[in-house]
Parts: structure tokens; C-alpha cells; sequence
């Protein structure tokens, strides 16, 4: 087992009080990214929020919301934003894990290379 960068620099002990920031909030709150970035600091903000799983070591949890601007119809969201955030959060967990086997101090930029989605059912309005 190797010991993370931030240990040997000194950084100080987890504060178990402080409120969770996101993974985004932490490598990259600069982001103007569509999804988790600060491009849309508007209504029309989808807000992509990744944290790791306490329960669940090497997990990651996202959280995410569509305004009704990204409504197809009254109640239903457009497809392509699924993949919008499907690849968002993908490329999130993937520069996490190289993070993490490599032992980098901060996620490496990286790239979707492809993305399935399937529909399993038709949802009406």
C-alpha cells in the first residue's frame, strides 16, 4: 500500500464536522463544464455533484437535477441529456480512478472514447 501525496505533504487530518464537498467542488472549482461547472449559474444549472461512497471503497456517487429547460416535452427530459451527464460523470470516475491507481495529487484530464445508452422503456407524459 502506497501513501497518498497529500499525506507526505502534511496536509492536515479530516475534519469529520465540515460539510462533504464534491469531487468537483475539490480538483476542479474553476469548472465552466455544462454540467457540473459554473457555465450555467442560472436556473438552467444541471449541477453534476460526484462523491466517493463512504460505505464503498473505489465508489463514487453522482447527483444531478434537469431544470425544465432541458424539457422535450411538459415532464420529460431529452434523451441526449442523459448522455451529456453519462459521459460527464464517466469521465469524472475515470480520471478519479487513474487518480487513485497512479497516485496523483489531482485527476488527470481525460476523454470519453465511446458511450452506449440504452432505452429500456418508452415513458409516456
Amino acid at each position: 500500500w502506497r501513501t497518498h501525496p497529500a499525506v507526505v505533504a502534511g496536509v492536515a487530518p479530516w475534519d469529520a464536522s465540515r460539510p462533504k464537498r464534491s469531487l468537483q467542488e475539490a480538483y476542479d472549482p474553476g469548472c465552466i463544464d455544462f454540467t457540473c461547472g459554473r457555465a450555467h449559474e442560472s436556473e438552467a444549472k444541471i449541477g453534476l455533484q460526484t462523491y466517493r461512497c463512504d460505505d464503498d471503497e473505489g465508489a463514487l456517487r453522482s447527483e444531478f437535477s434537469f431544470p425544465e429547460t432541458f424539457e422535450e416535452f411538459p415532464g420529460i427530459i431529452g434523451p441526449a441529456m442523459y448522455g451529456v451527464v453519462a459521459s460527464s460523470a464517466g469521465n469524472w470516475a475515470a480520471s478519479i480512478a487513474l487518480m487513485d491507481r497512479a497516485i496523483l495529487p489531482r485527476p488527470p484530464l481525460v476523454a470519453m472514447k465511446s458511450l452506449a445508452l440504452e432505452v429500456r422503456d418508452r415513458v409516456g407524459p
